[in-house]
């Protein structure tokens, strides 16, 4: 077993034990400024990015209050000088929400109920994500689902509800 030899403690000066103090309390000092200004410069980085983020939002929503005239224009203009396709209805009408006053232009337009239109929302939405779906796949896949259709014409081949049954039934494979 090794033994522990205990010497007589070192004696130091007054002045030197002082030193000692002051020395360590400046290098605590030091540290402490630097952490202070460490959490200083994150918390002006953390206010410059919320006042960022809120200014631009309030620009954006004065941008939009601001241009809600000329907006509502170029609705209007577009109404009236631009023929409605087939695909910008399907497009328009799955963009439709209840209440809005766009629900209420298609539904005096079309003549329809509300249940009416909300069913040819709910097609409209199908569409899409038909559409959405084929457009994702590769050709090879997309050739062994609906052959070289593409877009509305491969809609209007699953319409025959056999075709569309051997879609589903390819497609989940």
């Amino acid at each position: 077993m090794k033994k522990i030899e205990v010497r007589d403690q070192v004696s130091l000066p007054l002045r030197r034990c002082f030193q000692l103090t002051v020395h360590g309390i400046r290098y605590r000092l030091f540290r402490a400024a630097v952490t202070v200004v460490i959490v200083s410069l994150a918390v002006a980085f953390l206010m410059m990015m919320l006042s960022t983020s809120y200014i631009d939002r309030q620009v954006a929503v004065d941008a939009r209050r601001r241009t809600a005239d000329r907006q509502l224009l170029v609705a209007w203009v577009d109404k009236l000088t631009v023929a409605l396709t087939k695909r910008t209805l399907s497009e328009k009408l799955a963009e439709l929400e209840p209440g809005t006053s766009a629900w209420a232009e298609f539904r005096h337009w079309g003549g329809l109920s509300d249940e009416q239109l909300a069913r040819l929302r709910d097609v409209a939405v199908r569409q899409r994500r038909y559409l959405r779906y084929l457009a994702s796949l590769g050709q090879a896949q997309r050739a062994a689902l609906v052959g070289a259709r593409e877009g509305p014409e491969a809609l209007a081949f699953l319409a025959e509800p056999r075709r569309l049954e051997d879609f589903l039934n390819k497609a989940r494979n």
